[in-house]
């Protein structure tokens, strides 16, 4: 049976099989990487040889999460054929795969033909692009391996839990060294103790994948994270061709330095520049401070199983619980804040709207008299509005929280167009989908399905 390549794949759905592997796959939690798988990125490559990135976005995760693995040959089938992203692509191909609700994934035994196990693109050390957090692709390194770091871990102000990374000093042609920061799970999986065990009776040579170009304490150097993978000493063309061309006398791995702490750096407002919504999806929080952007989005949903309003103490603004369950007593409320005296509460809106872009999509939370401004009433007329008819129920947290539905009021807020003011930082990324409180929002109008997006701005 002729299967298709992927050479001749063409925009839009796609219900042909074809048959390939997964040359590599890297889970994108977003943050420092402690929070929940949100979106899978792989590249695929076919028995001639082709490759395309791929990608399992947020809506569909659950579904595809459990059978996809590094090594995997399988046909693939009913899947959505699109625009690569803007950024951070892993192979340099002008389209991507898309994951669906109903994409099929077959495993194929191994006689099903020879797939190219090692995918990457070099640029000579010599030749590094200018350092950026989300360049259009990553960049792909060859040398000799000729210092290896321990492993640091450190707290960041403002960042849920540890981070850790180590320096790899990689010599390439012509004798220029380059250091590479290994972060987070990368700098775990580097087998630092064997490979340093092994640099002291012959070189090593690496091929490293999916790194990107930084400036740290005034130099270029290459970063790596969940993305980056090395390939060492393996029978790959590249890696033969360098070692045999290497004429200089042997240098055996050094121990480098314990890395310093990274000191978190406010991120740069290019005011002139369009950056669509990958970018804010791929937020640099090991070096980034919170930093606020101004993106437009499309709403395609309220978030489901989350409540759409929050008490809030009026005292010090903190979350609030009725002080009784009872539906019959007045509203008072203990703060959440255990010093605060206060047992006044207001009710307020809190509604988690997923919105999208041509680039990506997130969950945007939108508070108060914000939320306000695009719903059209307050929360205490849509609580009139939709609760039950028990004049026995006084208390109007005990009443907001018996409506089980979505009230209708929400329904226009569904292909909105919004112009949001957000916040990005780490605390961004620990939920399911990643998550930007909005600040304020600058405008918003009913939009077609079928209106373009433009992308998001820095702001000023």
């Amino acid at each position: 049976m002729d299967h298709g390549s992927l050479s001749s794949i063409q925009l839009g759905l796609c219900h042909r099989a074809i048959h390939v592997r997964l040359s590599r796959l890297w889970e994108y939690r977003g943050g420092i990487g402690h929070g929940s798988v949100k979106l899978l990125h792989m590249v695929l490559s076919d028995r001639q040889g082709n490759h395309i990135t791929a990608l399992v976005p947020t809506s569909v995760i659950a579904i595809h999460v459990g059978s996809l693995h590094e090594g995997l040959t399988c046909a693939l089938t009913h899947y959505l054929v699109a625009p690569r992203l803007p950024v951070l692509n892993m192979v340099d191909v002008p389209l991507m795969i898309q994951f669906t609700s109903t994409t099929t994934v077959r495993p194929l035994s191994a006689s099903k033909g020879i797939f190219c196990r090692w995918i990457y693109n070099l640029t000579p050390v010599t030749e590094l692009p200018p350092p950026s957090d989300t360049p259009a692709c990553f960049v792909d390194v060859l040398g000799f391996i000729i210092g290896v770091s321990p492993v640091v871990s450190y707290s960041l102000s403002r960042v849920f839990g540890t981070v850790r990374k180590r320096h790899v000093l990689l010599l390439g042609s012509k004798d220029h060294e380059i250091v590479i920061t290994l972060w987070g799970d990368a700098a775990d999986r580097f087998d630092a103790e064997n490979i340093y065990s092994l640099g002291q009776t012959d070189m090593v040579a690496a091929i490293f994948v999916g790194t990107t170009v930084r400036v740290y304490d005034g130099s270029k150097q290459l970063a790596g994270g969940a993305a980056c993978r090395w390939y060492m000493d393996e029978d790959i063309p590249d890696i033969v061709a360098f070692r045999s061309s290497y004429l200089a006398p042997f240098k055996p791995i050094a121990l480098l330095p314990i890395p310093g702490k990274t000191n978190l750096h406010q991120q740069t407002a290019v005011p002139t520049r369009r950056i669509p919504l990958a970018h804010l999806l791929n937020f640099n929080s090991y070096e980034k401070k919170e930093s606020q952007f101004r993106c437009t989005v499309r709403i395609t949903k309220l978030a489901s199983g989350l409540r759409w309003w929050a008490t809030c103490c009026t005292r010090c603004g903190n979350f609030a619980v009725p002080a009784t369950s009872s539906s019959t007593q007045p509203d008072i409320y203990s703060c959440s804040r255990s010093a605060c005296p206060s047992t006044s509460a207001t009710i307020r809106f809190r509604l988690c709207l997923i919105g999208r872009d041509t680039t990506g999509e997130a969950e945007f939370v939108v508070c108060g008299n914000t939320a306000e401004t695009i719903v059209g009433l307050s929360v205490y007329e849509i609580i009139k509005n939709n609760r039950h008819a028990d004049s026995s129920v006084i208390n109007l947290a005990v009443a907001a929280s018996q409506i089980r539905h979505i009230p209708a009021e929400f329904g226009h807020l569904t292909s909105m167009l919004c112009r949001f003011v957000v916040n990005v930082s780490a605390k961004s990324f620990c939920g399911t989908w990643p998550s930007f409180m909005v600040s304020s929002i600058e405008s918003h109008e009913p939009a077609p399905v079928t209106s373009p997006l433009p992308d998001a701005v820095v702001l000023s």
